[in-house]
């Protein structure tokens, strides 16, 4: 065992320790370049966002020149500007922006606008005196201002709940060219208050209806109830125009909604750029970004900042698996398959190494113990044969009858010579496949009971249970009658004295079985699987005892083998064993 330990050991050592040492190293190497490769990507990538942080602050450079631009051109700018970008001039009079239709309302101060002097003291008639039928002739009767006019008719009539009168004044309205009535378009105001719907809240929200914020408010949340749209999301120009809002009250605070405000001072007022984030990521940033990188919000350390926005917009990296590496990937995954297919087929061979030589030290002390007890099973009747023969030649055996004994004790031991060397004969015959068989058609009955009348032995009883109209078998009747007895002396020897060994034979199934059945120290489990191996033997006191080679099962599994039938056993500890020879009947 040591010695299969020791060649086991010595294989390991010298092929599984330096392939493992080699891919170690190769394996390392390739760590090694994979981090050169993560390095140099990290560093341009970090180059590509500096470029496009340079690129960014040029296009928001491009835009900011229409800041020094007449507002005439500057507001043709803007109007085909291809970034969805606002310009306003804040002056404390008024408030101008371009595109005109960018916002959904005004800004800035929105001067109302007065009825006429005659209308002004019909209201008077309709509001302090409430002579309504008065005020109402007045307001027909007046003929410089008919949206005016008309405007106030429809109002005094809906007040003297007179509802189709007002119905009809507000489509007349309608039906004017449109003007401003104090603060509000004439035709808003006519449609509102006939009929208040979807529409109309989607033209308000696009800025087709512009007014102050306050009002704004007042009826995008009515038009939301009339519609049944409380849940409509705040339209994108409303956002706007509410940025832009918060910059004309605070050009310093922070704009709503991320958005970016660059202005300067002018004669007039304030003059700004006004992006919102989602024009910034969806117009410019496109124009100047490389492959994985991301602008926005960022709090880490080595985003890169461009000049132009403010403080927290950076340009992100995305530095996680790079394309670069896959290769390094695959390749340490190729490595590392091939070495665990590698240790995995070094182990299997070192198993198997072990295992032959292992074997083959079994073997060689298998055989070592054969010899031995060879040589005592021929040693022991031998020294009986020459103490006989001794007596007999100095004539000191005096009467008939002794030597009578002794000639047949001389003849048994003969015997036992005899079957020693031909079952050693036939075994080597069958280890070298050299066995020449002579097969007949055999009665079993016949050849069973001839077996059991040579039978003799002081220790033990034969008892036979054979049916005398068996089916004949092909066989060879030596090397059959040769297994039976074979395991007969087996069942003899592990019998304890003055017991019986069975023999005995049946037919089932088309198959005649020979079995040999005693009451002995039995065989466990776990050994069962081994006894039929050529000279093993069942570890134990007890076989310590009995003599033998450890071929006489081996002999006889290899003889029913050749007669193309099975040996089965039943056996366990304590209760004794039966070994059954199954044959085909002879067709």
């Amino acid at each position: 065992m040591s010695r299969g330990w020791t060649l086991s050991l010595l294989f390991t050592f010298t092929i599984v320790l330096p392939a493992a040492i080699l891919t170690l190293v190769a394996l390392r190497g390739l760590q090694q370049e994979r981090a050169r490769a993560a390095q140099q990507f990290h560093d341009e990538l970090r180059l590509s966002a500096i470029r496009s942080a340079a690129n960014l602050d040029l296009e928001i450079e491009d835009l900011l020149r229409v800041l020094d631009q007449p507002w005439t051109q500057a507001s043709q700018t803007a109007e085909v500007s291809r970034v969805p970008m606002v310009v306003v001039e804040a002056a404390p009079e008024a408030v101008s922006w371009a595109p005109a239709a960018a916002l959904s309302y005004n800004p800035g101060p929105v001067h109302a606008v007065a009825p006429p002097a005659d209308l002004d003291a019909a209201q008077h008639c309709e509001l302090r005196d409430q002579a309504y039928e008065k005020a109402l002739a007045a307001y027909r009767a007046s003929s410089g201002a008919p949206q005016w006019s008309m405007f106030l008719q429809a109002r005094l009539l809906r007040k003297m709940n007179r509802g189709h009168e007002a119905e009809a004044a507000w489509r007349n309205l309608l039906g004017l060219p449109d003007t401003r009535l104090g603060q509000l378009p004439s035709h808003f105001i006519a449609r509102y208050e006939t009929s208040p719907d979807l529409a109309l809240l989607k033209e308000l929200e696009d800025g087709r209806w512009p007014m102050h914020r306050t009002l704004f408010r007042y009826y995008d949340s009515e038009l939301r109830k009339a519609a049944h749209a409380e849940s409509r999301p705040v339209a994108a120009k409303t956002r706007l125009a509410d940025t832009v809002a918060t910059f004309v009250e605070s050009p310093r605070a922070t704009l709503p909604d991320g958005s970016f405000a660059w202005w300067r001072n002018s004669p007039s007022g304030v003059r700004a750029v006004i992006l919102s984030q989602q024009a910034v990521l969806a117009s410019i940033w496109p124009r100047v970004a490389l492959p994985r990188l991301n602008f926005g919000l960022t709090g880490e350390a080595d985003a890169i900042r461009p000049r132009s926005f403010a403080r927290g917009w950076g340009i992100r990296m995305d530095t996680s698996a790079p394309p670069q590496l896959a290769a390094f990937d695959r390749q340490r995954r190729w490595f590392e398959a091939m070495l665990a297919l590698m240790l995995g087929l070094i182990a299997f061979g070192a198993h198997f190494l072990f295992k032959a030589v292992r074997h083959e030290m079994e073997t060689a002390r298998q055989q070592a113990e054969f010899v031995a007890t060879v040589s005592h099973e021929f040693r022991s009747p031998l020294t009986g044969l020459r103490q006989l023969v001794d007596l007999l030649e100095r004539g000191r055996v005096g009467s008939e009858d002794r030597k009578r004994e002794y000639y047949g004790m001389m003849a048994g031991e003969c015997a036992r010579l005899t079957r020693l060397v031909e079952n050693l004969l036939d075994f080597s015959r069958l280890e070298s496949e050299k066995k020449a068989y002579s097969f007949e058609l055999l009665d079993p009955q016949a050849l069973l009971t001839e077996i059991a009348e040579g039978f003799r032995h002081e220790r033990v009883s034969l008892e036979l249970n054979i049916p005398a109209s068996l089916p004949l078998i092909r066989a060879d009747r030596v090397t059959l009658a040769t297994a039976v007895q074979n395991l007969l002396d087996n069942a003899v020897k592990y019998s304890p004295e003055s017991s019986v060994v069975w023999l005995e034979a049946s037919c089932a199934n088309g198959a005649v079985a020979i079995t040999v059945r005693d009451r002995g120290v039995g065989i466990a489990p776990s050994e069962q699987s081994r006894i039929f191996d050529r000279f093993y033997r069942v570890p134990g006191a007890m076989s310590k005892k009995v003599k033998g080679a450890g071929i006489g099962l081996a002999l006889v599994q290899r003889i029913t083998r050749a007669h193309g039938g099975r040996v089965s056993l039943e056996s366990q500890p304590g209760e004794g064993s039966a070994f059954t020879l199954h044959f085909e009947v002879a067709s």
